[in-house]
């Protein structure tokens, strides 16, 4: 289970922290390189469709596998019905832990009228990472 806190401010910057657990791997302690969490700090960016992250892990966790300052960064653009986007990172982001671009895709999303007063928010994407040549299709449900 990942825990995650953001605010996002009305001028489109957002700030974040993300807590990526690993459970099984080891126990809890910010301070221990094989601990089981990895903590991120993430800043966003988001003006007329165009979109930009930058993620920073804080800290060396053998269980969740960062190496602490990882870094990986997002730019995207959101069309009328379809978002394009491209990241890179290092550390836990690349099989070597240099800096590459692992994140490169295509998503849409779109409401399915179930009766009057409900539909079903749907989304998908397809993503190709190309730093470990692994493509991926993601299909979501929000309730």
């Amino acid at each position: 289970m990942d825990l995650y806190a953001s605010y996002g401010f009305d001028f489109g910057l957002s700030i974040g922290a993300t807590d990526y657990y690993y459970p099984g791997t080891e126990y809890f302690d910010f301070s221990d390189s094989t601990g089981a969490h990895g903590f991120e700090l993430n800043l966003g960016y988001e003006l007329e469709g165009l979109s930009l992250s930058a993620n920073y892990m804080l800290n060396e966790a053998g269980g969740a596998g960062t190496v602490g300052g990882d870094m990986y960064f997002e730019l995207g653009y959101s069309f009328e019905s379809l978002d394009l986007f491209v990241g890179a990172g290092d550390g836990w982001h690349t099989p070597d832990g240099e800096f590459g671009v692992v994140n490169v895709g295509i998503g849409t999303s779109k409401e399915i009228p179930i009766t009057e007063k409900f539909s079903l928010p749907v989304s998908g994407s397809v993503i190709l990472n190309p730093t470990t040549e692994q493509f991926f299709i993601v299909v979501g449900i929000s309730l």
